[in-house]
């Protein structure tokens, strides 16, 4: 059996009656989507929270910063200020295992299937994670928690004045984050002792209703204060995506590096969007897409742009034409080149391309329609208007006429066969 007192029970009835309503589908709350810190979140945790609040040992590469919900996501915690905080990876990684153990699951249809006899366990687990943090005076309340705890981290738990300690990592915090509390988690009445208890009670007792009404106005202050932060703004200047890809991309291990350096590029430039959001509106990228589909589309796209000199991305330039078009914003008429410079540049194209990984074997006859398709369409032609302009006639399909197009310009090409048996042709530079 697991007891607590009546008191402690009390204090934290709002908490736990929170988290009934949500295993039990009392009230329309999804599961918070769980939001990844960027690289300026963690250094300004680091530069006024230097230490882990549970150990007190000074975050580093061994033992990084995390960020950890006080009630977990799964039970129902929200994704804000109030139910964050920051701990080494090793007490955060401890708590889990102390959470795994007494509760046996993490998965939220396991805890309603075992309602109401895992209620007791729920409870204790959840109020011992916020005794932990704000609530010193009464961690004997929890001991055996403790104690598994202190096994897990291999640490004695709670440490030596702590709670001295951790008041001054309190004010800290609160100074940070600017929060209105929850009414279920109070911080500072828990630190502080009886002498100033009492003292304070002295005080505050004849002006209880002006104590209330000034906390409901601090309170709509930082609730209009967070509208503000959510507003979406853009940057003044768009991540160069493929100058990125063909410098770093390799496989999808390069995501959180690219994640890293468009989030640190949004915020110098004025920005404050997420990632997927960066990828869906500056680069039409799909919200839809995996990771594994992304990490395939980037390849591609590095193996397409082969001017080793001029690296502009060409899928950005054609989403600029797409958005002129749609602001009308398109030149109605495009000066094509004349028969012979148009020829020149299809020679070009295709010569830059030569030794590159998608063309190193040799040009598939497609390879080449495939580039024809580029020029052409940066001038708006059809294929008829395009093999006409070049004085090639169209013969069957484009691939044919690609084909024919190709002996006439000048370029040194030697016909082979490639292991698949494919017709190839090498191309000298």
């Amino acid at each position: 059996m697991i007891f607590l007192d009546k008191d402690v029970l009390k204090k934290y009835k709002i908490l736990i009656q929170d988290v009934e309503d949500y295993i039990l589908k009392k009230n329309s709350r999804r599961k918070a989507n769980r939001k990844v810190w960027t690289s300026e979140e963690r250094a300004k945790w680091k530069l006024r929270c230097p230490e882990c609040p549970l150990c007190h040992e000074l975050y580093d590469e061994s033992n990084p910063i995390t960020k950890e919900h006080i009630t977990p996501l799964f039970l129902g915690g929200p994704e804000r200020d109030c139910n964050i905080i920051a701990l080494c990876d090793k007490c955060n990684k401890s708590r889990d295992k102390v959470m795994k153990k007494l509760l046996a699951t993490t998965d939220i249809a396991h805890i309603r299937e075992r309602w109401p006899a895992i209620k007791p366990a729920v409870d204790y687990f959840v109020i011992w994670c916020h005794i932990t943090l704000y609530d010193y005076d009464n961690l004997y309340q929890v001991k055996d928690l403790n104690d598994a705890f202190s096994i897990e981290r291999q640490i004695h738990f709670p440490l030596t004045s702590k709670r001295r300690n951790n008041i001054k990592f309190l004010e800290k915090i609160k100074n940070f984050l600017n929060f209105s509390r929850r009414k279920d988690v109070v911080l500072n009445h828990n630190l502080q002792t009886d002498m100033e208890k009492k003292a304070i009670s002295k005080v505050v007792e004849p002006k209880v209703e002006a104590k209330v009404e000034t906390e409901k106005i601090e309170i709509k202050k930082v609730q209009k204060n967070e509208i503000k932060e959510i507003v979406i703004k853009k940057p003044n200047v768009i991540f160069n995506l493929n100058d990125w890809i063909i410098k770093n991309w390799e496989d999808k291990s390069d995501y959180s590096a690219l994640r890293s350096d468009i989030s640190e590029h949004e915020i110098k430039n004025g920005g404050n969007r997420k990632l997927r959001m960066i990828l869906k509106e500056d680069f039409e990228i799909p919200n839809a897409w995996g990771l594994d589909q992304i990490s395939l589309y980037f390849i591609e796209l590095k193996d397409k742009t082969i001017d080793s000199n001029n690296r502009i991305d060409r899928a950005a330039a054609l989403i600029e034409q797409s958005r002129n078009r749609a602001f009308g914003l398109q030149k109605e008429s495009i000066t094509i080149p004349s028969s012979e410079d148009f020829k020149i540049i299809l020679a070009k194209s295709i010569t830059e391309r030569v030794g590159t990984n998608t063309y190193k074997d040799g040009f598939k006859i497609s390879q080449i329609t495939y580039i024809f398709k580029q020029n052409k369409d940066e001038y708006n032609l059809g294929w008829n208007k395009f093999f006409k302009h070049l004085d090639v006639r169209y013969q069957e399909n484009a691939a044919t006429t690609s084909e024919k197009l190709l002996q006439e310009l000048d370029l040194i090409i030697e016909p082979s066969i490639n292991k698949d048996g494919e017709q190839i042709y090498l191309i000298k530079v």
